[in-house]
């Protein structure tokens, strides 16, 4: 039973994870999205354009993260006694300026995720979910 446990978490995991690309891959991709509705390069638009996907490739790489924490944190909390951890840090990237802002809230399963914004970076932290989110991480 654990054996079938283990091949599901790997194979759930594989697929969060199939949504990955370069640096470079995406940076091409937004590039190519801002020149097909008519901006280009060096124009205020098309900076405007960059960072607007740039804001909304980190806030699917976070959602993608919280899935894949809140996901890992349920399999550990079925298949373990203790479940007296109450706050865990779930998801955190480069650039934090040590201010954080909250997102946003949402249930998944048994835990919430809280998301906040801490600079340039996306902080998500992990509570059960009939806890309040904390004004910051």
């Amino acid at each position: 039973m654990k054996r079938l446990s283990n091949a599901i978490s790997l194979a759930t995991a594989a697929l969060l994870l199939s949504g990955c690309a370069t640096a470079e891959q995406v940076a091409l991709k937004d590039d190519t999205f801002c020149k097909s509705i008519g901006t280009e390069p060096g124009t205020d638009l098309y900076a405007l354009c960059r960072i607007e996907r740039t804001t909304a490739n980190d806030e699917a790489s976070a959602r993608r993260k919280a899935a894949l924490v809140a996901f890992t944190g349920a399999l550990a909390a079925s298949s373990s006694s203790d479940s007296s951890s109450s706050s865990a840090v779930a998801a955190r990237s480069g650039g934090d300026s040590g201010i954080c802002f909250k997102q946003g809230e949402r249930v998944a399963g048994l835990n919430k995720l809280c998301s906040y914004r801490c600079g340039l970076s996306t902080r998500v932290e992990t509570v059960r979910a009939a806890q309040m989110c904390p004004f910051s991480p």
